[in-house]
């Protein structure tokens, strides 16, 4: 028998299944597709910041900078989709050359950078380098930016989903001879395949976090 907080997780993925909204796509990548390096502009106007991860990184391969990421709600109240941004600094060492977000299984993905004049609060307007490539692994449950990071600032990375539902965990990975996770956002229901349930309760935040889970977005303390 389900216990409380697995029969409440259910109960809230079938919620998001029902509300996610379809994506005004600019950039849309399908599992196995790619896109770049000309994107099609793409803008956060409108949308509220719902939570935000600062931090730092050292890659096995001695790439050393820090990171910003958050989960924005677009226009319309708690049914309508997230974006998730990402933005990076490399400090010293050899050149960043990719950042990954998962899992994206079952969703759609519109991606790009953010064109606006303003970024959103905590991110920087001034960033320089863009993508040269973004893609999806055959699965849907990767994406990727590929880009050369060395002694500057990325561009603001979106991609925007048709998720509604949020969590945090270990969900984001920068490369440069080797991959380093950090902690980032996900959609959440994450993908049903046979383990994938264990991806959230084995994360930084873990059950916790979930039954934390309130009003379409994740409450941690």
């Amino acid at each position: 028998m389900l216990g409380k907080w697995a029969r409440a997780y259910v109960a809230i993925a079938a919620l998001a299944l029902f509300v996610a909204a379809p994506l005004a796509s600019a950039n849309l990548i399908t599992p196995g597709t790619s896109t770049g390096p000309v994107f099609a502009p793409m803008s956060l106007a409108g949308t509220t910041i719902l939570d935000t991860i600062s931090g730092g990184y050292n890659t096995p391969g001695g790439s050393v900078g820090t990171y910003t990421t958050a989960v924005l709600r677009e226009p319309g109240g708690p049914g309508s989709p997230l974006d998730f941004i990402y933005q990076f600094t490399q400090t010293s060492g050899p050149a960043l050359d990719r950042s990954v977000a998962f899992p994206f299984t079952g969703l759609t993905t519109d991606v790009g950078v953010d064109t606006d004049v303003t970024a959103p609060a905590g991110f920087s307007s001034t960033g320089t380098v863009s993508p040269s490539l973004a893609n999806r692994d055959a699965t849907g449950a990767v994406v990727g930016f590929d880009f050369v990071l060395s002694s500057a600032t990325t561009k603001v990375f979106v991609i925007k989903t048709n998720a509604t539902i949020y969590g945090r965990g270990l969900f984001l990975s920068v490369q440069n001879g080797g991959s380093q996770n950090l902690v980032g956002f996900a959609p959440v229901p994450l993908p049903a395949t046979a383990n994938m349930g264990l991806v959230l309760l084995g994360s930084v935040g873990g059950l916790g976090a979930l039954r934390r889970l309130k009003n379409g977005k994740n409450v941690e303390a």
